[in-house]
């Protein structure tokens, strides 16, 4: 176990530390850095999350703690979901073989490693939800505990459901998934746990009126997902496991390829430990779709679906225990050839830049050495604005960005007369569908030059232009 802990530990880390900020982790900091009542009037009026995240990174940012030492605290909560899994499956009396190997997966696994270096609410809550599943399982399940122990385990079972749905407001499905756990398997337990889930409801009720408010905005940012939702669900198998930013056909192909796995490693799962809560942990996600479709909402983003890798990670722990107990040397050398190619996934998504997130640092070097002071930025989307002025690079200079189609008209308008314009290019589509500023910008400027920062993750390349007179 201390081994699948060190890898999982150095490949979260090294990704930390190596990746750019991403566009979204400069708006966790923002708020971050907000007085409170700001952050919270913004996660009110533009957001649709709960401030539980914002409030925690407070308390780094309260340290003074510099943006890499928060992406390492991310990574650690990372590995720690990585030792929560291995002991859930210990507390149900696994093999041991079987905990190692649902260890080595998560260690291993692509999306884990993306989200879990990513200071938003991701990684925290992915921790949250594992311990409160190992926390319910020691509950119902140990022997071999006291009185007092049991009844802490159930008292951390439920500060760790109120933390779930203070970080995101997913952790309802997974409160109604342990419920049904509860009723399917234990229900001797049940009235207990209804009355633990009821204190964390409870205690999440001054969050109410914030979530009716922002719950019409939520699940429509990828509204696009609603043309598809048949194929929305389907490849999720894929992007929230081991190809995050597959496309085409690939991703198709390897979406087909972890259903597959997914219903064998179920399959020994239910034959191995059908009376445990392992089949389970992957409900939450279920709830997540019917949710989804009942609503018609866009709620099929990989990060949303994380607890279901994790139990993904689970069932192949069991599939592997029950392979190295067969004497069928074929299938032992497939299981070799499975870990391998999933060990040199994590490597590509680790250490190698291309499938990182935008390379702001190099487009921030770029603008520094070549910019005057009275040249103008266009930010095309205006979200990296939040990214680039966490250095000085900004200050005192004019700049705008684009955060809707709304403001594609006055954007033109203000860049007219100017002498000199930096078109910065990143998601342009989304902010200006027939890319308006750069048509105008083309039509009524000179070309000074052209950088590109391209990236395989997609969505992350970044194009840079300088106009002038």
């Amino acid at each position: 176990m201390a081994a699948v802990l060190a890898v999982a530990a150095a490949l979260r880390v090294y990704e930390a530390i190596a990746r750019p900020l991403h566009v979204d982790e400069g708006l966790s900091l923002q708020l971050a850095g907000e007085k409170l009542s700001d952050a919270l009037a913004y996660l009110y009026h533009a957001d649709v999350h709960p401030p539980g995240f914002t409030v925690l990174l407070k308390l780094f940012l309260a340290l003074h703690a510099p943006d890499v030492a928060v992406r390492v605290a991310m990574a650690a909560f990372g590995t720690l979901s990585v030792w929560l899994l291995m002991r859930l499956l210990l507390v149900w009396k696994m093999d041991p073989a079987a905990a190692i190997a649902a260890g080595a997966a998560a260690a291993l696994m692509p999306s884990f490693i993306f989200y879990d270096g990513m200071i938003r609410m991701y990684a925290p809550f992915d921790a949250v939800v594992l311990a409160s599943f190992l926390l319910l399982s020691i509950a119902i399940q140990r022997d071999d505990i006291g009185i007092g122990a049991r009844r802490w385990a159930w008292i951390g079972w439920s500060a760790c459901l109120l933390l779930s749905i203070w970080l995101l407001y997913l952790g309802f499905f997974v409160i109604a998934a342990q419920l049904i756990f509860l009723i399917v398997a234990r229900r001797d337990a049940f009235i207990r746990g209804l009355a633990g889930a009821a204190v964390a409801i409870t205690a999440w009720l001054p969050q109410l009126a914030t979530f009716e408010h922002q719950t019409p905005r939520g699940g429509l940012a990828f509204a696009q997902q609603l043309g598809d939702v048949p194929t929305s669900i389907a490849v999720l198998a894929a992007q929230a496991t081991i190809a995050p930013f597959a496309q085409g056909t690939l991703l198709y192909v390897v979406a087909a390829i972890v259903w597959l796995a997914a219903a064998g490693a179920f399959a020994v799962t239910l034959r191995r430990a059908g009376s445990t809560m392992l089949p389970f942990i992957a409900l939450p996600a279920v709830l997540t779709v019917i949710a989804s479709v009942l609503e018609h909402k866009a709620l099929y983003l990989d990060r949303y679906y994380l607890i279901a890798a994790y139990g993904l990670c689970a069932w192949v722990g069991v599939a592997v225990a029950d392979v190295l107990r067969s004497d069928r040397a074929w299938t032992r050398v497939g299981l070799a050839a499975a870990g391998a190619a999933l060990a040199a996934q994590a490597l590509a998504y680790s250490v190698i830049p291309s499938n990182y997130t935008a390379d702001w640092p190099a487009v921030a070097s770029v603008l520094r050495s070549n910019a005057s002071a009275s040249d103008v930025f266009v930010f095309v989307r205006g979200t990296p604005i939040r990214v680039i002025d966490r250095t000085d690079l900004l200050a005192g200079r004019t700049y705008g960005g684009l955060l809707s189609p709304d403001d594609v008209t006055a954007t033109i308008d203000a860049l007219r007369g100017r002498a000199r314009i930096w078109y910065i290019e990143y998601q342009p589509f989304q902010v200006d569908p027939q890319l308006r500023v750069a048509h105008f910008l083309t039509a009524t400027y000179q070309l000074g030059g052209q950088w590109y920062f391209p990236r395989d993750v997609p969505g992350e390349s970044v194009h840079v232009a300088l106009f002038h007179t």
